[in-house]
């Protein structure tokens, strides 16, 4: 190919990558004006965005593998391949122990919720032990698969310390011979005290579960089952059987015992190893853990780093019992120096709720080493109560200094990472560098101390004060902000960290660069060569990033070159070799180091913390800006279960249920109170007889509350000032819908909110009342109870009437009432209205159904179904008997009588007749809507005809004013339309409603009522005609011409029970006509009679004929009176019967 082909082929290439960058310049550009924050929009909680940039040179992404790394032809990269292949597994375990810790912890959490509840629901819980519990049972077998898991590490972990032991001193034991290769263990021991570290937290929150709790009742049922004979579908025998096996294998995670465990399997490895192996692993051993007190020595503060020294103090106490059970030679004065820094440091939690104490863990692990030293040791109530003494009286001290020095760091951080990135000089690197460091060892002090101080208040059970308590608060704020502040800066902070990073690499390399020029200088022996080739390596893994795998070979292949004869690398040059790969590490998990400043998923062990904090924050006026802190540490412990995948714990709901419902309630809710009655006392404060002081009850705070930023909790964002305005709109409606003449004060309120608070509350929109309002729709429904016993209701004319009133006069509601009251507060308020008689008729058909279950009744009832029965079988068209239904309501009578002289008989008709008055009221509302609708749309276009009000405008180029107005116009016709056109049967709803209980075949007692309405329909013509009579009388109190409410509810509860038909064979009506017919054809002949005996006697006129004429005519006048009772009784039930018939077409 010639020189102008590539030339030009180059050319277009460019051309296309030129091409490429401007169109992705013209995407970013477009991604970032759709992200633009406008002044309408609400910026997010800093600590709800995440960071685009991380910065993780841990992810453990080496391309070059370990035998790429040791590449050498010497036999220390065997060697050097075995640690390092043996340490990586060392840290994979780690993580994922460490995972399997909290997922352990959260589900010992469901296992008590589950007792919680249940012991909440009522259920018997006298005996946990026995484990009767079926959900416990089902909790605990759900958990066995990740319970064998949680083993399996166990024994991987086991088996890993062993090895590593086994290979130590194997290695040391042929230290002196000509090919062997010298090791120095130092960083061999880190790991091995990681290891140890994470089985003594198994074995910690193993034994404190509440599994361990209910294990060996567990067990029993399980053997109790499996000798029970009995054959299971989902499980063998032989299944069974291995679930029991696995059971006793799993017993050893639950008995305290799983450090012992390990240091009796590491028995075995001392004959293995040898007496010369074992003399020099306690030499190393002697000089690891001189070196690490030493290092603990130099912390002098006696607030620890969560995530440093606590940690090591942990692993060299799990490291010295090994030690000592491996070994037995430990140094006393170690020991002594090692006991004095457990007694100093207490307080050390090991994970989440779980705390540690030293001396109870060496007394039951190594008693023979601490025996001499057991008056200096204490308990763990003892520590806590130690280290409460030492924090608490200084906790206030502690919170101002560690706010001054947190402020003085953000300055700092500020400032230096506002300069430009490549800008930064050496000094600047080295500031850059303290600061970080300092940033996450004041997190790891502020989380230490927060965990020690809750944690001992609780294992003590000693209430916190409230001065501890915002204390702690406060110290969680400090925590978010220092996190805040990282993260904020992680974009610049990346830029700088890989410059950090080289300058220390470059150190590290300069520091090896001498030791190898001190080794050449030296006469090499074989073992010399070794070292070199070690030093090599070392630098090999220093010249690409800092991921684990090269870390973790550079400090093995350094520590292979530390231990020679000649001593080339001196103890200074390995302090600072340790210290600046120390450095490196911290700067290459700096993301992980921001995760855990932030943690707060602890806080799910300490809610009420939360809980007492929020309840002050309105209250008290706290800080409005930091307590987001506070709920976004609560929502950390949502994210921290949905990434462990328990998102389908019950653990889960309930959580998210408490953190909303702390917010709403001791948010939201006062919030809301506090305004209002700032509201309230503003408009009426002319009638204030005091004023307000502005610096104790002033608005401005609350102003700031308002505009906070979106709390986000449980993956949604609240918006306060969104629930402020949705609260002061309901209220203004509601409150002004029930007293409309108050409609101005609720104005005012109103403007109040929007120009002192910038709130904008819904406009209600509510027109003026009229002047033939009557009762209103919704004092009717909030006091329906009352309406349906005080009114009676004509079914034909749609009218209530009152009873009785004190006044001169008696209030009627008719359809222009409700009318006008529906057109005041709107169509929307009729669903508003079926749902409050839904809920009075669900009482009602209680009492109903009370009735009819009382024994006297059932039995009464049940011996009228029997004798009906009979009647059939022998009368093809059987009636029911008039003096059963008579006889029936005189034995009600004789089971008592009310205060006011009622039957129970009375009392059941005046239930039936509620439930008629409330479903007559239905009837009422839904004819005022349709008379409401008919009057609004009476001067409009008919409905059908097409609406061209907008298409006019348009066609005629009127004003975008105009055109809107006309828009609304259309819309308010069709919305109109769509209201007249409603044909919802609201009978039909309430039918279904009810249906499923009436027709419910349990519900036997309601299968004979058809047999109790004969006997109610003569109480309730008894009553009318009582009621009717008091017309003629003085006393007018209680005088009615109509009660329709019963016959409607009698076809209505007819209707639910499907007994109309039933109700029919009874042929009820039908007997009430032969029978007045029957007696007013006797009484018609018994005054033909008298009329026959008076023409006789008329011409004969003897005193004997007198006196039979006198007699004749007083039988006359009682005949006449009887005939015109009888005529009133027939008229009576009648007018029940056509509206019966009628009522019933309402249900069809």
């Amino acid at each position: 190919m010639d020189q102008i082909t590539l030339i030009s082929s180059a050319e277009e290439q460019l051309k296309l990558f030129g091409n490429f960058l401007a169109e992705h310049d013209k995407t970013l550009n477009d991604i970032l004006q759709q992200n633009i924050l406008t002044d309408q929009q609400k910026p997010l909680c800093p600590l709800c965005i995440e960071p685009l940039v991380k910065i993780d040179y841990q992810a453990n992404r080496e391309q070059l593998s370990l035998l790429r790394l040791l590449e050498s032809d010497r036999l220390l990269n065997k060697v050097l391949l075995t640690f390092a292949y043996l340490c990586q597994e060392v840290k994979n375990v780690t993580k994922d122990a460490k995972k399997m810790q909290i997922k352990f912890l959260y589900l010992d959490e469901e296992l008590l919720l589950t007792v919680e509840n249940d012991r909440a629901d009522g259920e018997d819980m006298r005996s946990f032990d026995k484990l009767n519990n079926e959900r416990l049972l089902l909790k605990m077998s759900e958990s066995m698969e990740f319970l064998c898991q949680m083993q399996f590490l166990l024994q991987r972990c086991i088996l890993l310390g062993n090895n590593l032991l086994h290979q130590s001193g194997a290695l040391l034991a042929n230290e002196k011979s000509m090919n062997s290769i010298e090791l120095k263990l130092t960083h061999i021991c880190d790991y091995l005290s990681e290891l140890f570290y994470n089985i003594v937290i198994f074995d910690e929150i193993l034994y404190r579960s509440n599994f361990s709790r209910f294990w060996s009742a567990y067990k029993k049922t399980v053997e109790a089952i499996g000798h029970s004979g009995s054959k299971w579908r989902n499980c063998s025998p032989s299944e069974l059987s291995g679930l029991q096996n696995c059971l006793q294998e799993l017993d050893i995670l639950f008995t305290g015992c799983l450090y012992q465990h390990f240091l009796e399997s590491s028995f075995n490895l001392k004959e293995r190893i040898g007496p010369v192996g074992l003399g020099q692993l306690t030499q190393q051993f002697n000089d690891y853990l001189r070196q690490q007190l030493q290092q603990l020595d130099k912390f002098n503060n006696s607030i620890m780093n969560e995530f440093n020294e606590a940690n090591m103090l942990v692993r060299l106490n799990a490291f010295c019992v090994v030690f000592h059970d491996f070994c037995g030679q430990v140094d006393s004065k170690s020991v002594k120096h090692l006991l004095e820094l457990n007694s100093k440091h207490t307080g050390i939690m090991l994970i989440a709720n779980i705390p540690w104490s030293s001396s109870d863990f060496l007394r039951k692990n190594a008693f023979s080493l601490v025996k001499p030293h057991l008056k200096v040791m204490n308990d763990l109530r003892k520590e806590q109560q130690l280290f409460l003494n030492v924090h608490t009286t200084s906790l206030s001290r502690d919170c101002r200094s560690y706010c001054s020095q947190i402020t003085l760091w953000v300055l700092k951080m500020n400032k230096i990472l506002n300069v430009a990135p490549f800008d930064l000089k050496v000094e600047q690197f080295k500031e850059l560098t303290m600061l970080l460091n300092q940033g996450i060892d004041i997190g790891g002090q502020l989380s230490f101390l927060i965990k020690g101080v809750v944690n001992c208040h609780e294992g003590l059970q000693i209430p916190m004060t409230k001065s501890s308590l915002l204390t702690i608060c406060k110290f969680i704020e400090l925590l978010k902000m220092i996190q805040l502040c990282l993260r904020n800066h992680t974009a610049n902070i990346a830029k700088i960290i890989n410059s950090l990073l080289q300058y220390f690499q470059y150190k590290l390399l300069h520091l090896l660069s001498n030791c190898k020029k001190k080794l050449i200088s030296s006469k090499l022996a074989e073992r010399g060569v070794d070292a070199l080739a070690a030093l090599k390596i070392c630098e090999r893994c220093l010249h690409g990033p800092p991921s684990k795998v090269r870390i973790l070979v550079a400090k093995l292949a350094f520590d292979a070159s530390c231990n020679v004869k000649n001593r080339s690398v001196t103890q200074e040059q390995q302090e600072r070799f340790r210290s600046l790969m120390q450095r490196i590490e911290k700067m290459a998990e700096f993301q992980l180091h921001v995760q855990r400043i932030g943690d707060a998923s602890f806080l799910y062990w300490h809610q009420s913390i939360l809980q007492a904090y929020l309840k002050q924050v309105v209250d008290k006026k706290l800080d409005f800006q930091s307590f987001q802190y506070l709920i976004s540490s609560a929502d950390e412990c949502v994210k921290t279960l949905k990434i462990l995948g328990l998102a389908d714990l019950n653990l889960f709901s309930s959580l998210k249920k408490f953190n909303f419902e702390n917010v709403r309630f001791e948010i939201i809710s006062k919030l809301c109170a506090q305004i209002e009655i700032f509201l309230r006392l503003e408009v009426h404060s002319s009638l204030q007889l005091e004023k307000m002081n502005p610096f104790e009850q002033g608005i401005d705070d609350y102003k700031k509350l308002i505009n906070i930023y979106p709390l986000a909790i449980n993956g949604n964002y609240i918006l306060l000032k969104d629930h402020v305005e949705n609260y002061l709109s309901a209220m203004f409606y509601n409150l002004t819908t029930i007293s409309l003449h108050d409609w101005k004060t609720y104005e005012e309120m109103r403007h109040l909110a929007n120009k002192r608070l910038i709130l904008k509350p819904v406009e209600d929109y509510l027109p003026n009342q009229t002047l033939e309002q009557g009762i209103d729709i919704l004092e009717i429904m909030r006091k329906i109870h009352v309406f349906v016993s005080k009114y009676v209701y004509n079914m034909n004319s749609q009218i209530f009437v009152e009873q009785q009133s004190n006044n001169k006069h008696l209030d009627t509601i008719g359809i222009k009432h409700m009318a006008n009251s529906l057109r005041t507060h709107g169509t929307g308020v009729i669903n508003t209205t079926v749902n409050f008689t839904y809920q009075f008729l669900r009482q009602k058909f209680y009492t109903f159904s009370q009735f009819l279950y009382d024994e006297q009744i059932k039995s009464r009832l049940m011996k009228e179904l029997r004798s009906f029965s009979e009647r059939k079988q022998t009368d093809k068209y059987p009636l029911y008997p008039y003096e059963r239904a008579d006889n029936f309501n005189k034995d009600i009578r004789k089971l008592g009588l009310t205060q006011n002289g009622q039957t129970y008989m009375d009392l059941f008709r005046n239930v039936i007749t509620q439930v008629g008055n409330a479903m007559g009221y239905i009837r009422l509302v839904r004819s005022g809507s349709i008379h409401a609708n008919y009057s609004a749309s009476l001067y409009l276009p008919k409905f059908t005809d097409d609406l061209n009000f907008v298409q006019n405008c348009q066609n005629h180029n009127l004003s975008d004013a105009t055109q809107t107005a006309a828009e609304n116009l259309e819309t308010n016709i069709l919305n109109l339309a769509k209201c007249f056109a409603d044909n919802t049967d609201y009978f039909k709803l309430l039918i279904d409603a009810f249906q499923p209980f009436f027709r419910n075949p349990n519900n036997l007692h309601l299968k004979t009522f058809y047999l109790i309405v004969p006997a109610l329909t003569m109480n309730y013509v008894e009553h009318m005609l009582a009621m009717k009579a008091k017309i003629t009388k003085k006393e007018r109190e209680e005088v009615i011409l109509f009660d329709d409410g019963f016959p409607v509810g009698l076809a209505y509860v007819l209707k639910l029970l499907n007994q109309i038909g039933d109700f029919n064979t009874l042929q009820w009506f039908a007997t009430i006509r032969e029978r007045f017919e029957m007696e007013s054809r006797k009484i018609k002949e018994m005054l033909l009679e008298i009329n026959n005996n008076s023409k006789q006697s008329v011409k004969s006129n003897t005193n004997a004929l007198v006196a039979q004429k006198s007699e004749n005519e007083k039988l006359q006048q009682t005949l006449v009176l009887t005939e015109r009772r009888i005529n009133a009784h027939q008229m009576e039930y009648n007018l029940l019967y056509y509206n019966l018939c009628s009522a019933k077409i309402f249900f069809q």
